[in-house]
């Protein structure tokens, strides 16, 4: 199991936050997604023989969000 700390673009309010977390919980291999809007960030926890951040960030950016930089 791997854990990233990732710097969410384009969350701004609550709504956002149900949808980057549904959106992220649908990712074949993410176990947890913990978000922090006032840090625009989301812990996320996923098998990385599953998945991998770049899967992640495509996934995102299909739903109108993007991944800054890893924490």
């Amino acid at each position: 199991m791997t854990s990233e700390t990732l710097e969410i673009s384009g969350m701004h309010c609550g709504g956002c936050v149900r949808t980057v977390t549904n959106v992220l919980k649908r990712v074949a291999g993410v176990q947890s997604v913990d978000i922090s809007l006032p840090e625009n960030s989301a812990k996320v926890e996923y098998n990385e023989t599953e998945t991998t951040v770049d899967e992640i960030r495509k996934i995102l950016r299909s739903s109108g969000y993007d991944i800054i930089r890893f924490k």
